[in-house]
């Protein structure tokens, strides 16, 4: 404590040099050479920081990586030589960590935390390849990112659903556990026979599993092949990741859900395949798929196996559907795609939004019925800059573009078996021509607009 104006001091404190534990009130008299006295008063503050520390897990299978987070400070300094408030560590034996936290007023404290690791433990779960704590689509793009790797096999190789013990292998899963997990039934091997323990164990949780969110404003969007299929018969749509305007950037697998009304469906006859495509331009991808008929769902996954990355756009599956032979009245398919997610080549998972379309179910309407060979249109030229020419073999009476997202661009009334488009306005990319005829039979092509 500093004071002046006087000659001698008085402190109630006993001296001038006070080591607070807590806020304190003080008092200084001063005494001048007359005898003349005056007293002041002060008061000091004692900031202490509180710093919380806390751990994602306080025990850690040997080999598997845990976050450490502190709180409660402006800076950080952890006897790991970090100085981030969050560590990530992989402790091999018991550890105590510590850190040291800095306020703004230069104030420290000091906490400190213990990490129990466990030599022996049972966390692999046949089908939860990526230790999130379920079995699901999402552990199929996990699988890609480690597939061929080997290493030492479980002492059982069963992929029923409870917990095993495995020997660490070489490197960690995208969450930072060992990469063990990923091999499902515990053959020593990730490959393509892993993937049965994901279809056998799908949807089943060990942990808690955080519920998705179904989106919007496709990014994956469908698109059926023909607006309207007659009962008893099949019809496609096709999915299309992206656009030539936005396309999908830094992706190495997808996984997704498909919804569907299985009442208006035969038996099992709802599929999906991969053509070749930007994401699976070799036809080598690891594909996935689990049906759910009676619950009208379709889980499914493609992915790569080499770890690359590409960018792209377009078409990389199409939906297989049979609709019910016994329909007596016509309906709506709805075909739903939903809890869409892209990985990269890290591992690191992104939500897309995903569409929806209807197509129509025929089973009782007289006269609506697919075009034949024999009442077929054409577009040219394809790709089309500016115009583009429908030439129909029969009247036409509404000419149509659509995009890949199922909006209409451009709706026209014809009158005649040709009309021209004007294609100015649209932008460039992949649209879909629809033409109604007079006979209310309806048909769809590709085109292409690019300048």
């Amino acid at each position: 404590i500093n004071a002046s104006g006087a000659s001698t001091y008085t402190y109630k404190t006993g001296t001038n040099i006070i080591t607070p534990a807590g806020n304190l009130s003080y008092t200084v008299t001063g005494s001048d050479v007359n005898g003349c006295i005056n007293s002041a008063a002060g008061n000091v503050t004692v900031a202490n920081p509180t710093v919380t520390v806390l751990q994602s897990s306080s025990i850690a299978c040997i080999g598997t990586s845990i976050n450490i987070s502190a709180t409660g400070a402006n800076t950080y300094s952890w006897t790991t030589g970090a100085t981030t408030s969050t560590i990530s560590v992989t402790p091999t034996v018991n550890t105590t960590y510590t850190v040291t936290g800095t306020d703004l007023n230069n104030c420290s404290d000091t906490q400190t935390i213990s990490v129990t690791v466990n030599q022996t433990c049972q966390d692999v779960w046949p089908g939860d390849a990526n230790s999130d704590g379920a079995a699901d689509n999402l552990d199929v793009l996990e699988l890609g990112l480690h597939f061929t790797q080997t290493g030492p096999a479980r002492a059982s190789t069963s992929n029923t659903w409870q917990s095993y013990f495995a020997n660490n292998w070489t490197g960690t899963l995208t969450n930072g556990s060992n990469v063990n997990h990923s091999d499902c039934n515990g053959d020593g091997t990730i490959d393509a026979n892993d993937t049965l323990a994901i279809y056998n164990n799908y949807g089943l949780i060990h942990t808690f599993k955080e519920t998705e969110q179904t989106v919007s404003n496709p990014q994956l969007s469908i698109v059926p092949d023909q607006t309207m299929v007659a009962k008893g018969t099949w019809g496609t749509s096709s999915v299309f990741l992206g656009d030539p305007t936005t396309p999908i950037n830094t992706i190495n697998g997808v996984a997704f859900t498909v919804n569907f009304d299985q009442s208006l469906i035969e038996p099992n006859g709802f599929y999906i395949e991969y053509p070749t495509s930007f994401i699976n331009a070799s036809n080598q991808n690891l594909k996935f798929n689990k049906p759910d008929f009676s619950n009208g769902k379709l889980y499914t996954a493609t992915t790569h196996t080499n770890n690359v990355n590409v960018t792209g756009n377009g078409k990389i599956a199409v939906l297989h559907y049979k609709i019910i032979s016994t329909l007596a009245i016509d309906a709506v398919l709805n075909i739903g795609l939903v809890q869409v997610k892209q990985s990269n080549s890290a591992g690191l998972l992104s939500p897309l939004t995903a569409g929806s379309a209807t197509v129509a179910a025929i089973g009782a309407s007289v006269g609506l019925h697919e075009l034949t060979s024999g009442n077929t249109f054409g577009v040219y030229p394809n790709p089309a800059t500016n115009f583009a020419t429908i030439q129909s073999t029969i009247l036409l009476q509404k000419v149509e573009l659509i995009s890949v997202t199922g909006q209409i661009i451009l709706s026209e009334p014809v009158s005649g078996k040709q009309h021209q488009l004007n294609l100015n306005t649209v932008a460039n990319g992949v649209y879909f021509v629809t033409v109604t005829n007079e006979d209310h039979t309806v048909q769809r092509k590709k085109i292409v607009v690019q300048r």
